[in-house]
This record gives C-alpha cells, sequence and structure tokens, in this order.
C-alpha cells in the first residue's frame, strides 16, 4: 500500500472515531452528565459546602452568626389571658435568617404552663420583635418566660432592610387611667406601602421591658402621613421613660 493511501486512511478512520466520540460526548451531555447544581445534594461545583456558600443563594450554617435572642416577656391583659413579645438580633451584615422561636412559659412553681411557636424572617443587622397576642393560660398566672430559637435556621444571602416609614412622633397620655400611644408614621418612599406591623415597646426608668402592644396598617400613600393608636386596658403602675418602635412590612394573608 502507497505512503498516500496509508495516509487517506488514517484521516478517514481518525474522522471517524472524532464523529463517534463527538456523539458519545453529546450523548454524555444530554442524558447522562448533570452539572453541578445549588439543589443537588452534593458538595460539588463552587460551594463551601452541601448546596451552600459559594455560588449558591443558600449560606452555610458554619459561615454566619446565630440570632441573639434579647429578651422574652409576657404581659398581662386579664386573668389568664396575656400577650407574647421578644426581640431578636441578626449580627450578620449581609444574610438573613428563617427561624422558629418558641415562649416557654412557666407558673411560680417552675411548671410549664405552655408553649407557643411561631416563624420569624430577620433581615441582615436587624433586630427583630416577635409578638403572640391573647394568649390563653386556664387562668394560670405566667411567673417566667423563655424565648428560645428552636430547629435547624435557614440562612440566605440578602441585604440589610431599607427604612422608608419612620415615627414622626409619639405621645404616650392618661397612663394613669387609660393609657394610650399616639405615633404619627411618615411615609418617605416614593410608592405606597401596604400591610405594615408595627409593634411598641415601653420601657420603665430602671431600663427594664414594661409593655408591649402590636397593630397593622393596611396601606399608606407615598410622602404621606397616617395616626395610630396603642391602647391598654389597664393603668400603668410604673413611669415610663423610653419607647421603641419597629415597623416591618408583611403578608397578612
Amino acid at each position: 500500500m502507497s505512503a498516500w493511501a496509508r495516509n487517506r486512511r488514517t484521516v478517514i478512520i481518525l474522522g471517524f472515531l472524532t464523529i463517534v466520540g463527538l456523539i458519545l460526548f453529546g450523548v454524555y451531555s444530554l442524558f447522562i452528565y448533570q452539572a453541578p447544581t445549588c439543589f443537588d445534594g452534593e458538595l460539588n461545583g463552587l460551594e463551601e459546602g452541601i448546596d451552600c456558600g459559594g455560588v449558591c443563594e443558600l449560606v452555610c450554617p458554619f459561615s454566619a452568626t446565630e440570632p441573639n435572642v434579647q429578651w422574652g416577656r409576657a404581659f398581662q391583659i386579664s386573668n389568664g389571658v396575656y400577650n407574647l413579645a421578644g426581640l431578636i438580633e441578626n449580627p450578620n451584615f449581609d444574610v438573613k435568617v428563617d427561624a422558629t422561636y418558641k415562649f416557654e412559659l412557666f407558673n411560680q412553681d417552675n411548671i410549664l404552663i405552655d408553649e407557643i411557636f411561631g416563624e420569624v424572617t430577620i433581615l441582615p443587622t436587624e433586630t427583630k420583635p416577635v409578638f403572640e397576642p391573647i394568649v390563653n393560660t386556664g387562668f394560670q398566672s405566667v411567673s417566667k418566660v423563655f424565648l428560645k430559637l428552636v430547629g435547624e435556621s435557614v440562612w440566605t444571602k440578602s441585604e440589610p432592610p431599607k427604612q422608608e416609614v419612620f415615627v414622626s412622633s409619639r405621645k404616650l397620655q392618661d397612663t394613669e387611667t387609660d393609657p394610650k400611644l399616639e405615633l404619627v408614621l411618615s411615609n418617605k418612599a416614593i410608592t405606597p406601602v401596604r400591610d405594615l406591623a408595627i409593634t411598641a415597646i415601653l420601657y420603665n426608668k430602671d431600663g427594664n421591658v414594661y409593655q408591649s402592644s402590636k397593630t397593622f396598617l393596611e396601606y399608606m400613600d407615598r410622602d404621606s402621613q397616617a395616626t395610630i393608636f396603642f391602647t391598654w386596658p389597664e393603668p400603668f403602675d410604673q413611669e415610663v421613660t423610653k419607647i421603641d418602635v419597629f415597623i416591618e412590612e408583611v403578608s397578612l394573608f
């Protein structure tokens, strides 16, 4: 066989093998190979952990700082009926957390009366109030309350909250008879806001939490003001020296 014939045969064979290889590669890519994703349950690609960190939206728990529960309290409305409130802080600068919290209620004999669970989303650097209204303890008195985070939290990349609704004025009135807190809110956003949850926390002269309440505002037009009120059924027996107000947009449905 001449050199020309051998070279031609070699070219034909190599071309055939190349075509076969491309076909096999295409079949493998289309039907067998699965590119790394953030949802495949495996540590692959550019992840830091299984489906978290790196290019993934989820943040690995070992890369985030746990939220800080500042306090939890019960506020008596009537005999055996309480509002529960607390504050939880997210110290992370670029990570939000979705968590489950639990209020544990104890009587004066340290016997557990009830456990109340709830869900909370805390944006980066945010201190978030949690509030459980009208908790009936069956006429048992609440002596101690513990607020805890339970289960596994979910960490996600996020930006800090943007404050667009502010408190323009606050006025606490008639504390010795029928306590009422009047707040004037101002919407500085260029668009209307809907479904606002407003929580008020009152402190006594010693800096301790004395009362708390929560209300909702369905709608505020852009560049507008709204007046809301908080009331309490019993006179205050302590002087209120500080009022914190937390405003957040929520989904009511």
